[in-house]
Formats: structure tokens, sequence, C-alpha cells
């Protein structure tokens, strides 16, 4: 979901670079929605991911969850980033 600090999404992004190898792959599903509550789960939108990911790996994939469970559908994207 992302249960990293959204200070620390930088130090994330670098260490999943250093461990795929080149042309790895990263899958993940993310929550769609910024929480008003402290974390985690810590929340966030489509357009963060984009600039955050976009600057290390190329984006496969970014859409809307179509199989999330009822009480997070629509609140839920899932990715593919490929490492360059």
């Amino acid at each position: 979901m992302f249960p990293i600090p959204p200070e620390r999404r930088n130090d994330y992004i670098s260490k999943t670079l250093d461990l795929l190898s080149p042309k790895g792959k990263l899958a993940e599903v993310l929550f769609a929605s910024v929480f008003e509550k402290e974390g985690p789960p810590f929340g966030g939108n489509k357009e963060e991911y984009i600039t955050l990911f976009s600057k290390q790996y190329r984006i496969k994939t970014l859409e809307n969850c179509y199989n999330s469970i009822e009480p997070r559908m629509g609140n839920e994207l899932f990715f593919i980033f490929e490492k360059p």
C-alpha cells in the first residue's frame, strides 16, 4: 500500500533500484487518496507517484485496480515500473 512515510519515498525508490537487475520490474498496489490521519498506511495520488517514480523508472502500467476488495474499490492503483 505505501507504508513508507512521504519524506522517505525517494529513499525507497533508490533502494528498489539498487535491488533490481537491469530491466527488473517493480509491481505494487498503492492507495489513490491522501488520508487525513497520520499513517501508516500513508496515502498518495497518481500524479505524485508519476512524479516520484518517473525520475528513476519507466512507467509500464499505472491504472486503477480492477480487483480491489469492495471497501477499497476505486481507491487503489496498480502499477508496474521498469528499471532502465
